[in-house]
């Protein structure tokens, strides 16, 4: 879990760009939920390259 994070950060501190124009397209989504089972909270990372889009959930 640990290593998934990192690669997330990394990920996205590449995605930011030298000049402005981002390389990668990076995004985190997050939600929480009630339901029968209590509180369920998800983290997704994903980033878009050109018609390309590679997400992970965490």
């Amino acid at each position: 879990m640990k290593y998934a994070a990192l690669i997330a950060a990394l990920g996205l501190l590449v995605g930011c760009g030298a000049d402005g124009q981002p390389f990668y397209a990076p995004s985190v989504t997050t939600s929480i939920g009630v339901g029968k089972n209590g509180v369920n909270t998800n983290v997704g990372v994903a980033t878009q390259v050109g018609p390309v889009s590679i997400g992970v959930g965490l």
